[in-house]
Protein backbone atom coordinates (compact mmCIF):
# COMPACT_ATOMS: atom_id res chain seq x y z
CA UNK A 1 0.00 0.00 0.00
CA UNK A 2 1.57 2.93 -0.97
CA UNK A 3 -1.89 5.89 -1.02
CA UNK A 4 -1.59 7.95 2.10
CA UNK A 5 -5.13 7.08 2.81
CA UNK A 6 -4.53 3.37 3.21
CA UNK A 7 -1.58 3.74 5.45
CA UNK A 8 -3.29 5.93 7.58
CA UNK A 9 -5.48 3.40 8.97
CA UNK A 10 -2.49 0.60 9.04
CA UNK A 11 -0.11 2.78 11.16
CA UNK A 12 -0.75 1.48 14.74
CA UNK A 13 -0.13 -2.25 13.25
CA UNK A 14 2.73 -3.49 14.70
CA UNK A 15 5.52 -3.86 11.75
CA UNK A 16 6.10 -7.88 11.85
CA UNK A 17 2.35 -7.54 11.91
CA UNK A 18 2.24 -5.62 8.38
CA UNK A 19 5.20 -7.48 6.93
CA UNK A 20 3.24 -10.96 7.36
CA UNK A 21 0.09 -8.57 5.88
CA UNK A 22 1.97 -7.68 2.92
CA UNK A 23 4.01 -11.38 2.36
CA UNK A 24 -0.04 -12.80 2.24
CA UNK A 25 -1.01 -9.98 -0.10
CA UNK A 26 -3.61 -8.64 2.52
CA UNK A 27 -2.08 -5.07 3.20
CA UNK A 28 -4.77 -3.26 0.54
CA UNK A 29 -7.84 -5.24 1.69
CA UNK A 30 -6.75 -5.18 5.11
CA UNK A 31 -6.07 -1.35 4.73
CA UNK A 32 -9.97 -0.71 3.03
CA UNK A 33 -11.45 -2.73 6.34
CA UNK A 34 -9.85 -0.79 8.78
CA UNK A 35 -10.67 2.63 6.65
CA UNK A 36 -14.17 1.41 6.16
CA UNK A 37 -14.37 0.51 10.51
CA UNK A 38 -13.08 3.77 11.43
CA UNK A 39 -14.59 5.79 9.06
CA UNK A 40 -17.91 5.06 10.53
CA UNK A 41 -19.75 2.78 7.88
CA UNK A 42 -22.31 0.72 9.06
CA UNK A 43 -21.22 -2.46 10.58
CA UNK A 44 -23.94 -3.88 8.13
CA UNK A 45 -23.16 -2.73 5.10
CA UNK A 46 -22.53 -5.97 2.40
CA UNK A 47 -19.46 -4.47 0.98
CA UNK A 48 -17.74 -4.26 4.58
CA UNK A 49 -19.16 -7.86 5.52
CA UNK A 50 -18.02 -9.23 1.94
CA UNK A 51 -14.75 -7.30 3.06
CA UNK A 52 -14.25 -8.92 6.10
CA UNK A 53 -15.58 -12.08 5.37
CA UNK A 54 -12.96 -12.27 2.88
CA UNK A 55 -9.83 -10.86 4.85
CA UNK A 56 -10.79 -14.07 7.49
CA UNK A 57 -11.37 -16.55 4.87
CA UNK A 58 -7.20 -15.52 3.46
CA UNK A 59 -5.50 -15.62 6.87
CA UNK A 60 -7.36 -18.79 7.52
CA UNK A 61 -5.76 -20.33 4.60
CA UNK A 62 -2.27 -19.02 5.99
CA UNK A 63 -1.49 -21.54 8.76
CA UNK A 64 -2.62 -24.23 5.73
CA UNK A 65 0.02 -23.26 3.37
CA UNK A 66 2.80 -22.95 5.90
CA UNK A 67 1.73 -26.19 7.26
CA UNK A 68 1.56 -27.89 3.55
CA UNK A 69 5.52 -26.90 3.23
CA UNK A 70 6.59 -28.17 6.75
CA UNK A 71 5.28 -31.59 5.79
CA UNK A 72 6.76 -31.82 2.29
CA UNK A 73 9.63 -30.69 4.20
CA UNK A 74 9.60 -33.53 6.87
CA UNK A 75 8.86 -36.05 4.43
CA UNK A 76 11.97 -35.20 2.57
CA UNK A 77 14.21 -35.50 5.82
CA UNK A 78 12.41 -38.94 6.71
CA UNK A 79 13.51 -40.21 3.30
CA UNK A 80 16.80 -39.03 3.40
CA UNK A 81 16.86 -41.10 6.81
CA UNK A 82 15.37 -43.76 5.28
CA UNK A 83 18.30 -43.61 2.70
CA UNK A 84 20.77 -43.09 5.31
CA UNK A 85 19.52 -45.92 7.51
CA UNK A 86 20.03 -48.41 4.84
CA UNK A 87 23.35 -47.60 4.13
CA UNK A 88 24.37 -47.60 8.10
CA UNK A 89 22.35 -51.27 7.67
CA UNK A 90 24.72 -52.39 5.24
CA UNK A 91 27.78 -51.11 6.46
CA UNK A 92 26.90 -53.49 9.58
CA UNK A 93 26.21 -56.50 7.46
CA UNK A 94 29.56 -55.28 5.85
CA UNK A 95 31.48 -55.45 9.18
CA UNK A 96 29.57 -58.58 10.34
CA UNK A 97 30.52 -60.38 7.41
CA UNK A 98 34.20 -59.38 7.59
CA UNK A 99 34.21 -60.49 11.32
CA UNK A 100 32.65 -63.73 10.42
CA UNK A 101 35.74 -63.92 8.29
CA UNK A 102 38.08 -63.22 10.73
CA UNK A 103 36.95 -65.51 13.48
CA UNK A 104 36.54 -68.47 10.97
CA UNK A 105 40.23 -67.87 9.83
CA UNK A 106 41.56 -67.53 13.18
CA UNK A 107 39.37 -70.87 14.22
CA UNK A 108 41.22 -72.80 11.21
CA UNK A 109 44.43 -72.00 11.80
CA UNK A 110 44.07 -72.74 15.55
CA UNK A 111 42.58 -76.21 14.22
CA UNK A 112 45.05 -76.99 11.56
CA UNK A 113 48.01 -75.98 13.68
CA UNK A 114 46.98 -77.87 16.81
CA UNK A 115 46.24 -80.97 14.67
CA UNK A 116 49.22 -80.58 12.62
CA UNK A 117 51.10 -80.03 16.11
CA UNK A 118 49.22 -83.29 17.90
CA UNK A 119 50.09 -85.16 14.41
CA UNK A 120 53.75 -85.09 15.10
CA UNK A 121 53.88 -86.03 18.81
CA UNK A 122 52.44 -88.98 17.62
CA UNK A 123 54.44 -89.73 14.57
CA UNK A 124 57.86 -91.86 14.80
CA UNK A 125 59.44 -89.14 12.32
CA UNK A 126 57.39 -85.64 12.66
CA UNK A 127 56.89 -83.58 9.63
CA UNK A 128 57.94 -80.09 9.69
CA UNK A 129 57.98 -79.34 12.92
CA UNK A 130 58.33 -75.75 13.10
CA UNK A 131 55.11 -75.57 10.62
CA UNK A 132 52.10 -75.37 13.42
CA UNK A 133 53.83 -72.44 14.95
CA UNK A 134 54.15 -70.59 11.37
CA UNK A 135 50.31 -71.49 11.00
CA UNK A 136 49.57 -70.13 14.17
CA UNK A 137 51.34 -67.01 12.91
CA UNK A 138 49.75 -66.71 9.81
CA UNK A 139 46.06 -66.93 11.46
CA UNK A 140 46.47 -64.04 13.81
CA UNK A 141 47.92 -62.11 11.35
CA UNK A 142 45.51 -62.71 8.94
CA UNK A 143 42.94 -62.58 12.05
CA UNK A 144 44.36 -59.03 12.86
CA UNK A 145 43.95 -57.94 8.77
CA UNK A 146 40.27 -58.75 8.88
CA UNK A 147 39.70 -57.69 12.17
CA UNK A 148 41.20 -53.94 10.77
CA UNK A 149 39.01 -54.11 7.86
CA UNK A 150 36.02 -54.60 9.85
CA UNK A 151 36.95 -50.99 12.03
CA UNK A 152 37.49 -49.20 9.16
CA UNK A 153 34.79 -47.20 7.70
CA UNK A 154 35.08 -46.93 4.20
CA UNK A 155 32.28 -44.29 2.67
CA UNK A 156 30.70 -45.42 -0.35
CA UNK A 157 28.97 -43.73 -2.56
CA UNK A 158 25.01 -43.23 -1.92
CA UNK A 159 22.84 -41.62 -5.31
CA UNK A 160 20.18 -39.43 -4.27
CA UNK A 161 18.47 -37.29 -6.54
CA UNK A 162 15.92 -34.62 -6.04
CA UNK A 163 14.91 -32.60 -8.57
CA UNK A 164 12.63 -30.87 -6.20
CA UNK A 165 14.89 -29.39 -4.19
CA UNK A 166 13.46 -26.48 -1.32
CA UNK A 167 16.89 -25.72 -0.82
CA UNK A 168 17.59 -24.32 -4.05
CA UNK A 169 15.06 -21.31 -3.95
CA UNK A 170 16.73 -20.09 -0.91
CA UNK A 171 20.25 -20.04 -2.60
CA UNK A 172 19.00 -18.16 -5.85
CA UNK A 173 16.59 -15.88 -3.98
CA UNK A 174 13.74 -16.49 -6.00
CA UNK A 175 11.07 -19.35 -6.53
CA UNK A 176 9.65 -19.46 -10.82
CA UNK A 177 9.31 -23.00 -10.66
CA UNK A 178 6.64 -22.05 -7.63
CA UNK A 179 8.38 -25.00 -4.85
CA UNK A 180 6.72 -22.95 -2.49
CA UNK A 181 3.69 -20.98 -1.94
CA UNK A 182 4.03 -17.76 -2.69
CA UNK A 183 3.08 -16.27 0.61
CA UNK A 184 5.39 -19.09 2.42
CA UNK A 185 8.66 -17.54 0.38
CA UNK A 186 7.64 -14.15 0.95
CA UNK A 187 7.76 -14.90 4.68
CA UNK A 188 11.03 -16.28 3.97
CA UNK A 189 12.62 -13.63 2.00
CA UNK A 190 11.14 -10.51 3.46
CA UNK A 191 13.13 -8.55 5.56
CA UNK A 192 12.36 -8.42 9.56
CA UNK A 193 12.18 -4.59 11.44
CA UNK A 194 15.88 -5.14 11.90
CA UNK A 195 16.92 -5.69 8.09
CA UNK A 196 17.78 -9.15 8.15
CA UNK A 197 15.26 -11.88 6.11
CA UNK A 198 14.93 -15.60 7.42
CA UNK A 199 16.34 -16.48 4.32
CA UNK A 200 19.94 -14.19 5.12
CA UNK A 201 19.96 -16.30 8.58
CA UNK A 202 19.37 -19.61 6.97
CA UNK A 203 21.97 -18.46 4.25
CA UNK A 204 24.51 -17.75 6.95
CA UNK A 205 23.67 -20.99 8.65
CA UNK A 206 24.16 -23.36 5.91
CA UNK A 207 27.46 -22.01 5.08
CA UNK A 208 28.74 -22.49 8.59
CA UNK A 209 27.28 -25.37 8.46
CA UNK A 210 29.75 -26.37 5.04
CA UNK A 211 32.54 -24.68 6.44
CA UNK A 212 32.94 -27.03 9.61
CA UNK A 213 31.89 -30.60 8.24
CA UNK A 214 33.19 -30.29 4.08
CA UNK A 215 36.80 -29.39 3.27
CA UNK A 216 37.73 -26.68 1.56
CA UNK A 217 38.37 -28.42 -1.76
CA UNK A 218 34.78 -29.95 -1.94
CA UNK A 219 33.10 -26.84 -0.53
CA UNK A 220 32.16 -26.07 -4.39
CA UNK A 221 30.67 -29.86 -5.25
CA UNK A 222 29.09 -29.96 -2.00
CA UNK A 223 27.06 -26.90 -2.54
CA UNK A 224 26.01 -28.02 -6.22
CA UNK A 225 24.59 -31.16 -4.62
CA UNK A 226 23.13 -29.61 -1.35
CA UNK A 227 21.56 -26.64 -3.54
CA UNK A 228 20.97 -28.68 -6.74
CA UNK A 229 19.45 -31.77 -8.32
CA UNK A 230 21.66 -34.14 -6.50
CA UNK A 231 23.35 -36.72 -7.72
CA UNK A 232 26.51 -38.50 -6.10
CA UNK A 233 26.71 -37.92 -2.62
CA UNK A 234 28.88 -39.64 0.25
CA UNK A 235 26.81 -40.39 3.46
CA UNK A 236 28.19 -37.21 5.35
CA UNK A 237 27.24 -34.89 2.71
CA UNK A 238 23.87 -36.77 2.71
CA UNK A 239 23.64 -35.96 7.02
CA UNK A 240 24.32 -32.70 5.97
CA UNK A 241 21.36 -32.00 3.43
CA UNK A 242 19.07 -33.60 5.89
CA UNK A 243 20.41 -30.94 8.70
CA UNK A 244 20.01 -28.20 6.03
CA UNK A 245 16.22 -29.45 5.53
CA UNK A 246 16.16 -29.48 9.32
CA UNK A 247 17.27 -25.95 9.92
CA UNK A 248 14.78 -24.83 7.31
CA UNK A 249 11.29 -26.48 8.82
CA UNK A 250 12.64 -25.00 12.23
CA UNK A 251 12.26 -21.75 10.43
CA UNK A 252 8.83 -22.45 9.11
CA UNK A 253 8.05 -23.46 12.13
CA UNK A 254 8.66 -20.07 13.89
CA UNK A 255 6.47 -18.52 11.32
CA UNK A 256 3.70 -19.71 12.47
CA UNK A 257 4.09 -17.18 15.21
CA UNK A 258 3.68 -14.36 12.66
CA UNK A 259 0.18 -15.82 11.31
CA UNK A 260 -0.71 -15.71 14.88
CA UNK A 261 0.20 -12.55 15.88
CA UNK A 262 -1.84 -11.08 12.16
CA UNK A 263 -5.01 -12.84 13.10
CA UNK A 264 -5.06 -11.22 16.70
CA UNK A 265 -3.81 -8.23 15.78
CA UNK A 266 -6.57 -7.70 13.06
CA UNK A 267 -9.36 -9.44 15.24
CA UNK A 268 -8.36 -6.25 18.04
CA UNK A 269 -8.12 -3.94 15.33
CA UNK A 270 -11.78 -4.83 14.37
CA UNK A 271 -13.06 -5.19 17.60
CA UNK A 272 -16.84 -3.32 17.95
CA UNK A 273 -19.85 -4.12 19.29
CA UNK A 274 -21.47 -5.94 16.70
CA UNK A 275 -24.30 -7.40 15.92
CA UNK A 276 -24.07 -9.99 12.81
CA UNK A 277 -28.18 -10.11 12.83
CA UNK A 278 -29.02 -6.36 11.09
CA UNK A 279 -31.72 -4.06 13.05
CA UNK A 280 -35.45 -5.21 11.82
CA UNK A 281 -36.79 -2.97 9.50
CA UNK A 282 -39.92 -0.69 11.68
Amino acid sequence: VTDAALRAPLAPLDPTVLRTAQAAGLEPLLAEVLRARVSGVDPHDPALLSMRLELAQRIATLEVQLTATEFECDCVRNLLYVVLSDYEESETDRQLSWTVASLAVGAAASIVGASWDLANTTATTPVAEDAPLWISIGGAVAGAGLGAIVLARLPREVTYVHEHNLLRPLLRGDDPELLYPTFVFRMLTLPRAGGRSPRDELLEGFEERIADEVPPERRELARALLFGEGGVYDPSLLALHQELLQELGAALDALARDIDLLARAVAIALEMDFDPTPPLAP
